[in-house]
């Protein structure tokens, strides 16, 4: 639902992910179809904003890692998560608080979620301020199940914090 949001919006995409979209996905990842089931979700996404009339975005489907971001992300863009896996928002939160570049985590698992949000200035809150780690017990999709309407609720929230930075690293 963000990269609907984000891309219907305008937003040049870099959609990095290594997954498949698996059955148990459909009633929250709403871009996916049952033909889509097997396929990779950044292709099946793709595929999804291109359909409705957004530009098609860069697709990269690994597992996003430091290395990943060093190669992927340009100077003026702003870093988003939006993964169900804890490790990855560290990765992705660690990389851009350390390179001083806007960023936004957003998840949901169960009945809720959480939108992180930072500038990446020297006086902003990191990730890590507030989850010090990721913990051996995190709750996922998988495990956990999600309320399919967190995850559009978690998503608008998050577009609304990207369109704010967006604002203020525009040159």
């Amino acid at each position: 639902p963000l990269a609907l949001a984000l891309g219907l919006d305008g937003a040049r995409l870099t959609l990095v992910d290594h997954d498949v979209v698996a059955t148990n996905n459909l009633h929250r990842q709403i871009q996916f179809g049952a033909a889509d089931v097997g396929r990779r979700k950044v292709d099946a996404l793709a595929d999804a904003l291109v359909a409705r009339g957004a530009r098609r975005p860069h697709t990269v489907p690994l597992r996003a890692d430091a290395a990943a971001l060093e190669r992927l992300v340009g100077a003026d863009e702003i870093v988003v998560d939006a993964t169900d896996d804890a490790g990855t928002k560290f990765i992705v939160a660690d990389w851009a608080t350390r390179r001083g570049r806007p960023h936004v985590i957003a998840g949901a698992v169960g009945l809720g979620g959480q939108v992180f949000a930072s500038d990446g200035g020297i006086a902003t809150p990191c990730y890590r301020c507030f989850f010090e780690a990721p913990p051996d017990d995190a709750a996922t999709c998988a495990r956990d199940g999600v309320l399919g309407p967190a995850v559009g609720l978690v998503a608008a929230i998050a577009a609304g914090e990207i369109h704010a930075r967006a604002e203020h690293t525009a040159p």
